[in-house]
């Protein structure tokens, strides 16, 4: 019984510990799809906007590139941001990270409107027009997406910070409940092991008993061999000495 208690609580442990592992792989597999890659996705679309837009826009402007070069940047910054934001809204979402995409949507479609015409202002190669642009109407249309692509990003690494913590917590709890059945089963064995030295004591202690009142000749003693423990032949054969002491004596 007790070898089979043992087993269930180990069985607790080792079941306890593989919940808590699997739960945990989920959870990251989660932050990961759900979390990091969509923030890599996020960087990506505003290193866009930052980089190959407007410090295109100003570099054209200033001839530290021409405007052949500046197409060329504002077309991988919009194929980019294509390709990004739409896988970005592909992954699993919180209800707070779907009313800020609803916000920038209408942000983005003013943004890439106003692209188009920077693009149309880099293949004319406008100088005039690209000096007025990137004063008047540049800064206008990309900082408020911009800003929400980074209230975005930090919702990322708060939901991210928020999964993580719960697969600490649940991580405590597993640890705290293999530790308790741990316990148990130290207890259990604790006095298992006790009862068995026990059990194993007393008949000894009975045979010296025995022993000792048949050494001083005292063949009065009662010898129980109906018991049922591991004494049991050494009784049967201390109470057929017994007999044939008695015999001889008579």
């Amino acid at each position: 019984a007790i070898v089979g208690i043992l087993g269930l609580a180990m069985a607790g442990i080792a079941a306890t510990g593989m919940r808590a592992l699997q739960n945990n792989d989920a959870t990251l597999k989660v932050v990961y799809n759900d979390r990091v890659v969509p923030t890599q996705q996020l960087k990506v679309v505003a290193d866009m906007y930052a980089v190959n837009i407007v410090d295109t826009a100003h570099k054209v402007r200033n001839g530290n590139i021409d405007f052949a070069a500046g197409s060329k940047n504002l077309e991988q910054a919009r194929d980019a941001i294509g390709k990004n934001w739409d896988s970005y809204r592909a992954s699993q979402m919180t209800a707070e990270e779907r009313a800020l995409v609803d916000q920038a949507v209408p942000l983005m479609k003013t943004a890439d409107a106003s692209i188009e015409r920077l693009a149309a202002i880099m293949a004319s190669k406008d100088m005039a027009a690209l000096t007025a642009y990137t004063v008047q109407d540049l800064y206008p249309v990309i900082d408020p997406i911009s800003g929400k692509i980074s209230e975005l990003v930090d919702l990322q690494i708060r939901v991210a910070g928020s999964e993580i913590e719960h697969v600490r917590s649940e991580s405590s709890s597993a640890f705290a409940v293999m530790a308790a059945l741990l316990a148990v089963g130290v207890l259990i064995a604790a006095v298992g092991a006790w009862l068995l030295l026990r059990s194993i004591l007393r008949p000894i202690a009975d045979v010296k008993a025995i022993g000792r009142r048949m050494a001083e000749g005292r063949l009065d003693v009662d010898v129980d061999t109906t018991r049922r423990d591991e004494m049991v032949a050494i009784l049967d054969a201390m109470k057929t000495m017994k007999i044939k002491l008695g015999a001889d004596m008579a």
